[in-house]
């Protein structure tokens, strides 16, 4: 069956450029970004941890925290990811970091180097939870960049909390996604080779402590990603005024209702 009309979670200001490609032949509809409201997911209410990692936020400084997690599908192996705990500790950030089950490759659970958790729990500078309220978290004042596996929902969640990103793909379209917020939109870094090219996905290059802590500590440093800032809070306004009445995603959105009253031979809404 043919579809007439399609609606993307997505901005006309993110990606114009494909938009206008994709509607030469589609019917298409940004209507983005769609997020659930701060407050209002469904897995507040089976995780304890929600409250108890926004309360640690609530502690730390403003744009001081790093906040690690790799989605719900990545696998790492245990060798990459005592080098991402090693590289976090060395980098002296403080960090909030997701930790689900079935976290490492052939889907065991997380094995974390010999008292890393409980160092960093005990004096302050980390907090781990299976699950965190993303949307909530990155709003947080205290957050002040994204490690992430470049899923689109994160990167819109990232975008409209002003976020930097640290980009880690796994798979699929998390390296595209990736070359967009490196490339294209400027408001993300990525590993690099040392012939300046990017390093191929998570689970395809084993990537050592020192090139994480070093990219770590660049993007957490406000003297070294003033420029990345600005450019993340000029994209954070757009996401919300294409939102907002009169902006691209609200008429999208409209016109969108409208044709599909006139589809149905009902009254076009007010």
């Amino acid at each position: 069956m043919r579809c007439p009309r399609i609606l993307i979670n997505t901005f006309c200001e993110l990606e114009a450029e494909t938009l206008d490609f994709v509607n030469k032949n589609k019917n298409v509809y940004a209507v983005g970004p769609l997020l659930p409201e701060p407050g209002r997911s469904f897995g507040d209410l089976i995780h304890s941890s929600t409250d108890e990692c926004l309360r640690w936020l609530d502690k730390q400084k403003p744009s001081s925290v790093l906040y690690v997690s790799f989605g719900s599908i990545a696998m790492i192996s245990e060798a990459q990811l005592a080098e991402v705990a090693a590289a976090l500790e060395s980098s002296e950030c403080a960090f909030l970091m997701v930790v689900r089950t079935a976290m490492m490759e052939g889907g065991e659970d997380a094995r974390f180097p010999m008292g890393f958790r409980e160092r960093l729990f005990e004096s302050g500078r980390a907090f781990f939870v299976e699950w965190a309220p993303q949307s909530q978290v990155l709003s947080h004042a205290a957050i002040g960049g994204f490690f992430t596996h470049c899923g689109w929902n994160s990167i819109l969640e990232g975008i409209r909390a002003g976020v930097p990103f640290l980009c880690w793909p796994y798979f699929a379209d998390q390296l595209l996604n990736c070359r967009c917020l490196v490339k294209a939109w400027g408001i993300g870094r990525e590993f690099m080779d040392d012939s300046g090219s990017p390093l191929p996905p998570m689970g395809a290059y084993f990537i050592t402590r020192d090139a994480i802590e070093e990219k770590v500590r660049g993007l957490m440093d406000p003297s070294s990603s003033s420029a990345l800032r600005e450019q993340c809070m000029q994209k954070s306004v757009v996401a919300a005024q294409t939102l907002s009445k009169d902006g691209s995603s609200y008429e999208n959105l409209r016109s969108f209702i409208s044709w599909l009253y006139d589809a149905s031979g009902g009254n076009k809404p007010v």
